[in-house]
């Protein structure tokens, strides 16, 4: 029996410790991402149409005291007012950032704080979003914020959001709903041990508007920086989505650059079109497709057709591979639409005129073509994807295949000529990714706030694209440009620092020659003034003015 209650309460002490030690674990963790038990954790988005909707009761749930003149106000306009009602002020906002949000009462009109327990429908509500501080962040990143000033604006928001709820709370003015009024089968004890889960819900203009005061003092004041923000908003919230295609041949760095641009991205899946031909050869045999099974830049070897060039083999090989990937892609591809969800798919199966195909098929893809303009350079790259790190074609295949690579590189340059597609020379990998992130987003939100499309089927081209592409490159300096601007100004520098010693050389010695002239005429006038005067005087201030001269005469030739 002893055995049994000393069993029992090691297993109660256990459970304790362990119980201990995971609520430590959470509490260090949230430690770590900057929020404690008692911190907001949740900014709930209404939109302005929700007023509309009868199955939502709204004098029942957490929503600001001037929702529904607000509502009546931020209605939801046409596409061509968007952009102007988006710039419109709810209520004027300190200029200082440092300044407490909670020292302006007016707030509290639109903005009303609860404990997650105390709602119940908005986690269903189709037309409620939810932010937390890592989704900010995301957002904010997505529209081309620094990462840094991304978290700096992300703890600014919440933070002030967080002294609004305590003067709040203190205040009596959170919400509280009754306990008989409604019953949620999934709350607990377990939930009221784990603590309160502090919210606010505010509407989608409150929000706009407090996030871009913030912004404005992180030099992100300008109107195109304003507008930006709600386009990140709808892009993360899957009211739009996209896909980038990133075409090119082996070894121009397509994977590298795919990599960084979904961390940077940060809501975009990723799939390459590798992948999709190795599924392809689970279910097609060697025998049944040789083709599929080949390289794309030796897949032209196959055909044994004798009226056609070599050249002609390579292209008409790597085309009927690609025609194989096609169909599967498409089909990924719409996929992704219909959840609007964004992807980017990167692969060297993404010629000019799979591409058309698919920006005809589906509005949201935005294509760009991967290059290298250096053969050298190109060449090199290969030497890394070899077992020896070498060069040598015995030993690389690459290396000697790199014939075949090229000839597919300037068809793939011509046919994005042709079509007006973004070409990127991927020898500097950061411009690259600045360069594509940009004109995603300037695309965008030129689809968001007027519709309109990329492709102009008249034309068979990619304008509106390349037109936002052009605008983009030349923000961007390259290294050489960049080294030759300095060298330039550094010329520059030399030669107007240099005449500006030259003339302040002249200016100090025609100074000394008229500080010596003037001695020599007072030592003439006192000798003329006193005929009594010694010799020996004459002579010792003589002699003192002769070291005054030599004085200046040194100084101006020591500068």
């Amino acid at each position: 029996m002893n055995g049994m209650s000393t069993t029992r309460t090691t297993t109660t002490t256990t459970r304790s410790a362990s119980d201990a030690h995971n609520k430590g674990g959470q509490q260090q963790q949230q430690q770590q991402h900057g929020v404690d038990d008692t911190s907001l954790t949740y900014i709930y988005i209404l939109e302005e149409t929700l007023f509309e909707d009868t199955s939502f009761n709204h004098e029942n749930e957490p929503v600001p005291p001037s929702f529904k003149p607000l509502s009546s106000m931020y209605s939801r306009p046409p596409h061509k007012d968007r952009l102007n009602n988006i710039l419109a002020y709810p209520f004027p906002l300190p200029n200082d950032i440092n300044t407490d949000l909670s020292t302006n009462k007016e707030i509290f009109e639109y903005i009303k704080f609860f404990d997650v327990k105390d709602e119940f429908i908005f986690h269903h509500n189709t037309r409620i979003k939810r932010y937390s501080r890592y989704h900010l962040n995301l957002t904010l990143k997505f529209m081309c914020c620094k990462s840094v000033h991304a978290r700096q604006i992300t703890s600014v928001v919440f933070d002030q959001m967080e002294k609004c709820r305590k003067l709040a709370y203190s205040s009596g003015w959170e919400f509280r709903r009754k306990k008989t009024t409604t019953t949620n089968n999934n709350s607990s004890e377990e939930d009221i041990t784990n603590g309160p889960i502090f919210c606010v819900s505010l509407l989608r203009s409150t929000f706009y508007h407090i996030v871009r005061h913030v912004i404005s003092t992180y030099q992100y004041s300008k109107p195109h920086h304003i507008s930006d923000f709600p386009v990140a908003c709808e892009v993360q919230e899957k009211k739009h989505s996209f896909t980038i295609l990133l075409g090119g041949t082996s070894g121009c760095g397509k994977s590298t650059l795919t990599a960084l641009l979904a961390s940077r991205i940060g809501f975009a899946a990723v799939i390459s079109t590798d992948n999709i031909r190795q599924i392809l050869r689970k279910f097609i045999s060697r025998a049944e497709s040789p083709i599929l099974w080949a390289s794309t830049y030796h897949a032209g070897e196959i055909i044994s057709d004798p009226s056609l060039s070599h050249k002609e083999k390579i292209l008409q090989g790597y085309e009927a591979q690609n025609e194989m990937i096609f169909n599967k892609l498409d089909v990924l591809i719409e996929h992704y639409e219909k959840r609007n969800e964004s992807l980017i798919v990167e692969g060297v199966h993404l010629d000019t005129r799979i591409i058309l195909r698919l920006v005809k098929k589906h509005p949201s893809c935005i294509p760009f073509l991967m290059y290298i303009s250096n053969e050298a350079k190109h060449k090199e790259r290969f030497a890394i994807r070899s077992k020896y790190m070498t060069l040598d074609p015995h030993q690389n295949k690459y290396t000697k295949y790199f014939k075949n690579i090229r000839i597919i590189n300037d068809y793939l340059c011509q046919g994005a000529d042709s079509a007006l597609i973004p070409q990127i020379d991927n020898t500097s990998i950061d411009r690259s990714l600045a360069t594509i992130h940009s004109t995603i987003f300037a695309c965008l939100k030129r689809k968001v706030y007027y519709d309109e499309s990329y492709y102009n089927p008249e034309t068979n081209q990619l304008d509106i694209l390349h037109q936002q592409y052009e605008q983009i490159q030349h923000q961007f300096w390259s290294s050489k440009g960049m080294l030759r601007l300095i060298q330039k100004k550094k010329v520059g520098v030399q030669s107007v620092a240099e005449e500006e010693t030259f003339n302040s050389d002249d200016e100090e010695e025609e100074e000394q020659k008229r500080k010596a002239e003037k001695l020599l005429n007072r030592e003439k006038s006192v000798s003329a003034a006193d005929p009594n005067l010694s010799d020996s005087e004459t002579e010792s201030d003589s002699e003192s003015h002769e070291d005054g001269v030599g004085y200046f005469d040194m100084g101006s030739l020591g500068s």
